[in-house]
């Protein structure tokens, strides 16, 4: 300023330096003394002479406790407002120029507050910054209500537009041993800019970033700044519709739990879930969920009860979040947290985020949260089933680039990896959620656009690494480097096995959140209603839809779980519900494998006619077109009585028995005394993709007995019965199936853990072998007896298409992959299409004669019944067949009624006859020839005995013969 007036005066001087009165005492005392000095100095004059007076708003001072906030913003404004008034009163000719300023914690604040020992420094700068920009929004209300003090022209107050922040760089760079020196640089710039410069739309020169440019009074503009001569039209006239309804619909029907708690994490049903928990950040903390959009203070508060995956505020018709969605299942589901509190406090229960936290911090958030699962008695720690969602790592891209070597990747999943490793050998009974860290750059979007009205210094503080540097810079794309380095290093964890030890824990990464599109107004402008009102944390709408994503992701298999965050924020989406019989069976995308195709199920789906849709329902139609209990369709809605539950095992089937006599009892277009009804039971395949993970719960004998209760029960309760009970297919074969695809790579292991995991010829896979064909033999040996043989309406068979399954070949003599769905191992519609024509076969050849293939047949092989054998083979009319000669058994009718009925075609190939009968006339001629030499020969040896002997050899040739000819089909 010399420079522009050489006598310019300051109480500051290099030989005297600050003076007493400005380093101590309050505002109001230090603006007193500053005017005594003015007024009693020689060398001004006090009515001619004008004066700046920068008042600095000191924020080292302050104690920012929760509890204390309110009072002590108020406090503050009265005291600036109080040195201003005085100022006001005993200077003229004076601009006032108020300005923030924040030195950074020191010894005495620390000292001072007694909360700064209980929060985190994470916390504490969130505070710290919301609390700077409150102060600043005060003292702007404050300058509007007074006026700016201008009841004269020779008196003014002007707000500096930012705080003025040490520690803060101009790029969010860590500051080296320069960069003190030239911080204090960029804080006096930024002083001078803004006595010059409007408070809103200010500007850094961009076009030197490494010099820094002083800015000159202009002919255009050769005075200082006041509010009167250029307005700083702060009030913001911006509109942030706020959400009213955040609530959810579940759509599931089956809400039950398995019939038994589960012995495995990878056999959890969402009703098993008893206990919730969750760490990680202010994002999981709840901080500013339900703050109005122009209430930053608010921000500080911490909604847990409003959490998307820990929050349990009222229920999900209004707050939609993960336990909200569990109590549906299990209402006695505990963890979740309600209300506003820390994480100490009682109400936020197992929910132990801390705002501002970083990777570092979650190994002392496990440790704290597994001390109050053991010591909450409610919590049973050994047998409870927890879910605990952790989710970490945005405020590790904020800071990066002012610590990148304790913020880098290898350190970022090395404090993921000891966390993950204390629950894996602490709590039992666990599935962790691992959320990927959110992509996070998009979200600079909110702050550069101006019209939002965004704190936009507010966001440099929080986040200053991703917020400052500019656009398609260097720093940025390090950032974004790093981002997805966290991100794919969560996955080279998990999937390494290393938390994949024991049956009752396990990690599953969960990642809608690796790209995200920031949602739009409809005039393309970014929508703040989706953020809180620092444009920083989140709002209800946005944990809204974080919520329902992380439970879509939770029920979408590995490969196909959803990588975006909801693209079209303004339409809702649906809850997924388990999946039951039918998956994937028409999928052609992974994405589409989760989908419930009822209609189309081999022993069960009804959709359409058998022109179409080949199916034992269908083909029963055309016996009797009023056919009931089918399934149609996708989804619950239609599933008539397909009971059936996708991966259950031989232990549910009880459970699924006595669900499907209550709904044939039910259902009123049913005689349950009367009707006939047939049963079809296939079970197993998940037994034995489980049995590595617990052989004594999967052993064949446990398989046999769930079967027994299950026939047991139908026996006793469901009269006229015929119960198909299918043979369980040969597993080991799955593992030649493969295909150069994510769905095949990635699903497969995940479909069948114990099946694809161990290698070719190893042991594990000799002995899983030797249990299937142990299955096999109890299945067997479990109806063979006359256990089921006391009733006449009631009979069981085995039915055994599947006994020695193998994969159909193409023409190359390579695994046919159109008989499975995308992830290689569920069945394509084309295979439940053979699967039903095997299993109608089955229904109409004799128990003996039971055909014990697969997939050999296409759909014009559909056998017929035959006029001497009209009816399905049960164990007891199969006897009354086997007496009947083969010539006249196999005599089958071709005609049936129905013209649309496949024909009928011998299960024995036309030219199998055809050749035999050729082969055996050959041989008999040629045995017949070496006969009739032999005879001869004995007869021109003895031609000369009697007569008589001569014509009873002969005779004795011809019927010799004929024996022959007759035994050898000619």
């Amino acid at each position: 300023m010399t420079l522009f007036s050489s006598g310019l005066m300051t109480p500051i001087s290099d030989e005297k330096g600050i003076p007493q009165f400005l380093q101590h005492g309050t505002l109001v005392d230090q603006a007193n003394e500053l005017s005594l000095y003015l007024q009693s100095n020689k060398d001004t004059d006090e009515n001619r002479d004008w004066k700046l007076v920068l008042l600095f708003v000191q924020l080292d001072q302050l104690c920012a406790c929760e509890q204390q906030i309110s009072s002590l913003l108020k406090r503050v404004v009265e005291e600036v407002d109080n040195a201003v008034q005085l100022l006001r009163s005993q200077l003229r000719r004076t601009i006032v120029s108020v300005a923030l300023w924040d030195g950074g914690l020191n010894t005495f604040q620390k000292k001072m507050c007694p909360c700064i020992h209980t929060h985190t420094d994470g916390e504490l700068r969130r505070q710290r910054a919301t609390l700077t920009h409150i102060l600043q929004e005060s003292l702007s209300e404050l300058m509007v209500q007074k006026h700016w003090y201008r009841d004269r022209d020779s008196f003014t107050v002007t707000l500096q537009a930012t705080p003025l922040i040490k520690g803060l760089s101009s790029t969010g760079k860590p500051l080296g041993e320069l960069g003190a020196s030239k911080l204090t640089d960029e804080l006096m710039l930024q002083l001078w800019r803004n006595l010059f410069q409007p408070m809103i739309n200010q500007h850094n020169p961009g076009h030197k970033r490494n010099i820094l440019t002083l800015p000159w009074p202009t002919k255009d503009w050769p005075f200082l700044r006041t509010e009167f001569n250029t307005p700083s039209n702060r009030r913001s006239n911006a509109v942030y519709p706020i959400q009213t309804y955040s609530g959810t619909k579940l759509p599931c029907e089956d809400l039950s739990p398995s019939s038994s708690i589960p012995t495995s994490v990878h056999e959890l049903r969402p009703a098993d879930i008893k206990v919730v928990a969750a760490l990680g950040d202010s994002l999981t903390a709840g901080n500013g969920i339900a703050s109005s959009p122009n209430n930053t203070l608010d921000v500080i508060r911490q909604y847990r009860g409003l959490s998307w995956s820990i929050g349990g505020d009222e229920n999900l018709t209004t707050v939609t979040t993960l336990p909200n969605i569990l109590k549906h299942f299990n209402p006695n589901v505990r963890g979740y947290s309600l209300g506003v509190g820390s994480q100490n406090s009682k109400q936020a229960f197992l929910n132990q985020a801390v705002p501002g936290a970083k990777s570092k911090n979650i190994p002392s958030q496990v440790h704290a949260l597994v001390n109050r699962m053991k010591t909450d008695t409610n919590i049973n720690f050994e047998s409870d089933w927890k879910l605990i969602t952790v989710f970490v790592g945005g405020n590790d891209l904020c800071a990066y680039c002012k610590n990148s070597l304790q913020l880098s990747v290898k350190n970022y999943i090395r404090f993921l990896r000891e966390s993950l490793d204390y629950l894996h050998t602490k709590v039992p009974r666990a599935l962790v959620n691992l959320v990927e860290p959110i992509h996070i750059t998009p979200l600079r979007e909110v702050q550069m656009d101006t019209s939002l009205k965004c704190p936009t210094w507010l966001l440099n503080t929080l986040c200053p690494c991703v917020v400052m540097p500019k656009p398609n810079s260097e720093a940025l794309k390090v950032i974004e480097t790093v981002n997805r380095g966290y991100q794919r290093s969560l996955h080279d964890l998990v999937e390494s096995g290393r938390y994949d030890t024991h049956s009752n824990f396990t990690v599953v990464i969960q990642p809608f959140l690796r790209d995200i599109t920031i949602p739009r107004l409809p005039d393309g402008r970014p929508d703040r209603s989706f953020f809180s009102a620092d444009c920083f944390h989140l709002s209800q709408k946005s944990h809204t839809l974080m919520a329902r994503s992380l439970w879509n992701n939770m029920l979408e298999p590995l490969g196909a779980k959803t990588l975006h965050f909801h693209q079209n924020f303004n339409t809702t989406f649906d809850l997924k519900c388990s999946t039951n019989a039918g998956i994937g069976a028409k999928s052609t995308s992974m994405l589409d494998l989760n989908r419930e195709y009822k209609g189309v199920s081999w022993s069960i789906g009804g959709d359409q006619t058998l022109e179409t849709v080949t199916t034992l329902p269908n083909i029963l139609k055309k016996f009797n077109p009023n056919l009931k209990g089918f399934s149609k369709g996708q989804g619950q809605l239609q599933k008539g009585f397909n009971m059936a539950v996708a991966r259950a095992k031989t232990s549910e089937l009880p459970a699924q028995v006595q669900a499907l006599i209550k709904a044939m009892k039910g259902n009123k277009e049913v005689n349950f005394e009367s009707d006939w009804k047939v049963v079809t039971i296939y079970i197993g395949t998940t037994d034995l993709c489980n049995y590595c993970l617990d052989k004594n719960k999967f052993s064949p004998k446990n398989y046999s007995n769930n079967l027994m209760l299950t026939l047991d029960m139908l026996y006793e309760k469901v009269p006229r019965v015929l119960v198909n009970l299918v043979d369980i297919m040969q597993m080991d074969v799955f593992k030649t199936v493969k295909k150069d695809t994510p769905g095949c790579s990635l699903q497969q292991t995940s479909s069948c853990h114990c099946v694809f995991n161990p290698a070719d010829n190893s042991p594990e896979i000799e002995e899983l072998k030797r249990i299937n064909q142990n299955y096999q033999t109890e299945i067997k040996y479990l109806i063979s007896g006359a256990r089921y043989d006391g009733k006449e309406d009631f009979a069981v068979v085995l039915q055994p298409f599947f006994h020695h399954f193998f994969i159909p070949q193409t023409g190359a003599g390579e695994v046919d992959t159109s008989f499975f769905s995308v992830d290689c191992f569920h069945m394509s519609e084309k295979a439940h299409a053979q699967m039903a024509i095997a299993l109608w076969n089955n229904m109409l050849e004799p128990v003996s004669r039971k055909q014990a293939y697969n997939f050999t047949y296409d759909r014009s092989k559909i056998h017929c019944p035959s006029e001497a054998s009209p009816f399905i083979f049960t164990k007891h009319n199969s006897q009354t067949e086997l007496s009947v000669p083969t010539a006249e058994a196999s005599t089958i009718t071709t005609n049936l009624s129905s013209p649309v009925l496949p024909k009928y075609s011998n299960p024995i190939p036309v030219w199998v006859p055809v050749v035999v009968g050729i082969v055996s006339l050959l041989g008999g001629i040629i045995i017949s020839w070496l006969i009739m030499s032999i005879v001869q020969h004995d007869i021109a040896t003895r031609v000369k005995n009697t007569t008589k002997t001569s014509v009873s050899r002969r005779a004795e040739f011809r019927m010799c013969c004929l024996y022959v000819q007759l035994k050898s089909g000619t």
